[in-house]
Order: structure tokens, then sequence, then C-alpha cells
């Protein structure tokens, strides 16, 4: 791969599209696995060849800077994950990571190295579709990651440190290893809207004001395993059954909660088997809200009705309803008039890398082209070329701005 054959946003697309390309035409890259390496690597030769500077974080974030002095001069950082969910599509994420990657490349290129130190960054998780953890890659970055998500295993049983492990070492043939996380100026997320806000109304960037909280949950039953067909449907004690009655409870109970967004989206059974009685069931649950008091209102309800139908409950998930940089905002807008594109301030209800660095205190921006009639997290999900290259000239002019011309 060389910058000559791959000079703008949608040809990178397209390239890394294969790193993971399902039979439906949709993406299954998830963390530390074959195809996520791959696009690690990819991403790597690609930087390499705007000749910026890579090197990796233990957890196999990859980054990607431009010349500096001095290695701890605090860096304006962008980008995005490099993980999909499970047949998911094209862009979330991966658009974030490829046009910051053109947008710091060509600066480089044009203009030479900036006042301030520009990086793109590819986080090596956000999605949680692997291990029941997320925002695991942004979290170490900005010290929040908590050694419990070692333990963690995946369907097959792999713990998510044996899995990092293996990763990580393969990337480390190929960049330096740096063990303390980079100091940030500010952050920047250009993202797909994943909703249809902006498409109905016809306008062309999101600007976020905030990002709504979110928890989830990882729910257990446990029961006893026996055979399907010699135990007796009386004295059964059947995990699923349990499962299907908690589960009922809270879809018939969460939608009392105004405002509440609640996902019940994966479902594990042991020992999985057709004739045989589940000795364990655990499913996910997803809540999110922009008003913080009431999402602690929602995890206590939960909790008790978990308690109350036999299950536990850990928290996997908790991420504060953040508001973002208002100073970024308006220069974020100011650019966007300059190139007299619309724009609309707004709320992102799904959770972003962005919310997780805003946690720690560092200025951020996020911004959303849209997303074709709302679709996200799926094969069907597209955006136009014209609004993909145009959020990368967005994010291109405000880095310009926070680099090379800011005192």
């Amino acid at each position: 791969m060389s910058r000559d054959n791959h000079d703008n946003v949608i040809a990178l697309l397209a390239t890394f599209k294969h790193y993971g390309e399902t039979a439906t035409g949709g993406l299954t890259r998830l963390v530390y696995d074959a195809h996520w390496l791959q696009a690690q690597q990819a991403f790597i030769v690609q930087a390499k060849a705007y000749g910026l500077t890579c090197f990796i974080d233990p957890m196999g974030t990859v980054y990607a800077t431009t010349p500096t002095r001095n290695a701890d001069e605090p860096v304006i950082l962008t980008g995005s994950h490099m993980d999909t969910v499970i047949n998911g599509g094209g862009l979330d994420g991966q658009y974030g990571v490829l046009a910051s990657l053109v947008a710091v490349g060509e600066l480089l290129a044009q203009y030479g190295p900036p006042q301030k130190p520009l990086g793109v960054v590819a986080f090596s998780e956000e999605e949680g579709s692997r291990f029941p953890t997320t925002f695991s890659g942004s979290r170490w970055l900005t010290q929040q990651f908590n050694g419990q998500d070692n333990k963690l295993r995946d369907t097959q049983g792999v713990t998510f440190d044996a899995a990092r492990q293996q990763a990580v070492a393969q990337l480390a043939t190929l960049v330096p290893m740096r063990t303390t996380p980079i100091a940030l100026a500010a952050y920047l997320e250009l993202h797909i809207e994943q909703g249809n806000i902006l498409n109905a109304r016809g306008d062309e960037l999101g600007l976020v004001t905030a990002i709504v909280g979110q928890r989830r949950l990882a729910i257990t039953l446990t029961g006893v395993s026996n055979h399907a067909g010699t135990t007796p449907m009386i004295g059964r004690v059947d995990a699923v059954a349990q499962a299907v009655a908690l589960m009922h409870e809270l879809y018939q109970q969460l939608p009392k909660f105004d405002g509440l967004r609640h996902t019940i989206g994966q479902i594990m059974v042991s020992p999985n088997t057709a004739n045989v009685i589940a000795d364990a069931v655990q499913f996910s649950l997803d809540i999110r809200h922009e008003q913080q008091a009431l999402l602690d209102e929602v995890t206590r309800f939960v909790m008790a009705q978990v308690a109350a139908g036999g299950g536990k409950a850990c928290l996997t998930t908790d991420i504060s309803a953040t508001p973002l940089s208002s100073v970024l905002l308006e220069k974020a807008a100011q650019t966007a008039a300059q190139q007299h594109v619309r724009v609309h301030k707004m709320i992102s209800g799904a959770g972003h890398d962005a919310q997780v660095i805003a946690q720690s205190g560092v200025p951020v921006a996020l911004l959303f082209v849209p997303s074709d009639q709302g679709i996200s997290h799926a094969p069907a999900e597209a955006t136009a070329d014209q609004q993909l290259i145009q959020g990368q000239a967005i994010l291109q002019a405000l880095l310009y701005q926070l680099g090379y011309q800011s005192s």
C-alpha cells in the first residue's frame, strides 16, 4: 500500500473494507482478531507513507504523529476506533480513523510540521463486540482502564489479556511500543451520525454539544444442567426460563422511564446444546439517557429486578452523560460556515471514544456527517462520497487552525 495509490478517504475506505468483509457486504473486525490485526498493520503502512511517526500502546492502539522535538508535548489528537460490531458497516469508526489520517497526512505534506503536534489514533476497541467491555482503548489512554478487563472471556473462552498480548506482540514487530499515555491538548472525532436527524433535516454536518450517559450490564441467571428428555418439567431449574421471565419483565417496565433507550442485544446460553437444560444464561442490557440522574434511577431499578429474579448483574460499561467543548464547537461552526456547510447542533445518543476522553478533562469536539436513512451497525450503513469528503475537509481545516495557526 502506498500513499500514491490511496490519496483520498474514499479509496482508503474501499481498501480497508477488505479486512473483515462479510458475505453480505458488512464488516466483522473484532478486537485482536486476524482482520483487526490486518487493519492496524495497514494503517501503520499508510501512516508511514505520509511521513508520520507511528507507535503503539499496550492495548494495541496505533498512533501516527507529526514530527516533534519533544515526545512529551501535548498532542492535538484525532481519530476513532478500528474494531466493528459483528456484520457491521464499513464506516462506523473506520471513517473517522481514515479521514483523520488523510487530513493530518495532507497537512504535513503541504505545510510541513505544525506549531503544535498533530496525531492520528486508531483505537484498539470501542464496540464491546468480542468481550463484555467497551472503550478499552480510550480508557487506557486516559488512565481509566480497569485491569479486571483482562480476565474477561469471549464466546470461545479466550481471555482479553491472552488475545491482547498475542495481537500486540505482532504489531510490536512493526513499530515501537510506548507504555505511558501521551499527553493530549485536544481530541477531535469525525463520525457518521448513526441516526437520521441530519438526513431528515437536510443538514450536512452535526456539531455535538453532549453525549448521553450509557451503562451496560451483563446479567446472569443460573440453573441446573440435565437431560432434556429424562428430566420432568416439575422441579427443573432452567436458566433459559428464568432469563426469559426477567427479560419480559424488563421490556414491560423500562418503557415507563421517559426518554430511556434500552436494548438487550447479546444472549449466551450454556452449554448451548439442543437436548440439555441450560445451566446458565448471560445477556446484555444497554441503557442510555441524557440525564444522569434518571440513568442512576434506572440502574437501581434494574439491579432490584435482577435480584428479585434470582440473577446477578455486573456493570461492564459506565459512561456518564458528558458535555463537550463549547470552544472547539464554536471553532468547528466557524470552519463549517467558511465552507458554506449547513450545520445542526445536537446531542449524540451513541457512545464514542470522544466521551471517555472528555471525561478526563481534555477539550473534545465530535463532528457528524449524515447517515443514509439513519442506518448504522449494519451492512446497509452508507453515506454519500461527497459528504464523506466534505467532513474530512472540515476536519482538516479545523486541524490546520488548531495546529498551524494557534499561538
